[in-house]
């Protein structure tokens, strides 16, 4: 018995069809753990799931057993483990894999892929924005329908000029390996900045602003 093949959540024939189709293009996804392997592709209105390899997948990811659990589980996302170089690639890219995360997630877990003809805004403009003047069970509503909410206005020109100049500062003294920034491989080959962590407790311009009950 393959151990990887995994019980699925998500089964409603419509949300399986929308998947199918919108993953034509990109083909099937084989994951290997050692020597098991599972693999999902899309087939006509339906995403078979079947034990071992796909010799003409063009998406092969190895991972370990851990990983590959943390995935099925929705502990952690295909972006984290990619992060943290807990899964390579056989073959393919990380772009066709970015492609089926969220088919996965409603595979393995039964969260749907967003589709405007099954979203349910009950009347809410997406493109909303509010200050904080406005009504606390208004902003809340907003955000629980949309799962975002934008304020405008809650931090001053002045505030924001500030705290750009810190995000300068923080990122001039980065290096690779300081534990307090995340960096990536640019086409040139060179190591470049892509996120700073723990800024805060580095300045205390951001401090403040993290900490503002605004």
């Amino acid at each position: 018995m393959n151990a990887m093949v995994p019980h699925l959540v998500g089964t409603d024939p419509a949300v399986l069809a929308d998947a199918a189709a919108g993953l034509a293009d990109t083909g099937p996804v084989t994951f290997v753990v050692d020597d098991e392997a599972v693999s999902y592709l899309p087939d006509g209105a339906v995403i078979r799931v079947v034990p071992g390899r796909i010799d003409d997948s063009p998406t092969v990811v190895r991972l370990s057993r851990l990983a590959w659990d943390d995935l099925v589980g929705q502990i952690r996302t295909v972006m984290s483990l990619m992060i943290t170089g807990d899964l390579a690639f056989e073959r393919g890219k990380f772009e066709r894999l970015a492609d089926w995360d969220p088919v996965l997630k409603y595979l393995h877990a039964g969260i749907p892929p967003y589709h405007p003809d099954r979203a349910d805004l009950g009347g809410r403009d997406p493109l909303a924005s509010f200050t904080l003047a406005d009504d606390d069970d208004e902003l809340r509503a907003q955000l629980q329908t949309m799962g975002y909410l934008h304020v405008r206005s809650v931090f001053s020109a002045e505030e924001m000029t500030a705290a750009n100049a810190e995000i300068d500062r923080l990122a001039a003294l980065a290096r690779p390996g300081d534990d307090q920034s995340w960096w990536v491989t640019a086409e040139s080959g060179d190591s470049a900045l892509c996120r700073l962590v723990y800024t805060s407790l580095r300045s205390p311009v951001l401090a403040a602003l993290e900490g503002d009950a605004r």
